[in-house]
């Protein structure tokens, strides 16, 4: 299987999705890596981590992205 290098055109800042029920929020982009942030109820924080392409392309199928969802209704 052949994995793009690059991330989905729909990562942007901005964007939200889901992937095993937890919901994230894409905080940006920096040299091709997406900023995550998710909220932490139990420590009333956000956790950031940085995600490469791969981590997208793999987890693919079990992604609900809810800023394109959104923006194709309208």
């Amino acid at each position: 299987m052949h994995i793009p290098e690059h991330l989905p055109e729909w990562v942007k800042a901005g964007a939200k999705f889901k992937l095993h029920g937890r919901l994230y929020h894409v905080h940006g982009v920096v040299a091709g890596v997406a900023v995550l942030k998710e909220w932490w109820r139990t420590k009333k924080r956000w956790n950031y981590t940085a995600e490469e392409a791969v981590h997208f392309w793999v987890a693919e199928e079990y992604i609900t992205n809810i800023w394109r969802m959104r923006h194709e209704r309208d």
